[in-house]
């Protein structure tokens, strides 16, 4: 399966409030960035209508949707 969206090459580029995909344990899933840090991003997902937060610390493992 291709990967969703297109590359961040580096934290800068996203914004709080901006619609991304990230990968999670069991394959891709949209959110939303929450707040980023100089090496890693929060983003706000929801699962079976449970808002959760999980933190991405590689920019391989989120795309811009």
């Amino acid at each position: 399966m291709d990967r969703p969206g297109r590359d961040v090459l580096n934290w800068d580029q996203l914004k709080p409030g901006q619609p991304v995909h990230f990968y999670g344990a069991d394959g891709w899933k949209k959110g939303t960035v929450v707040r980023i840090f100089p090496t890693s991003c929060s983003v706000l997902w929801t699962q079976s209508s449970t808002p959760k937060t999980t933190n991405v610390y590689d920019t391989r493992n989120i795309r811009l949707q």
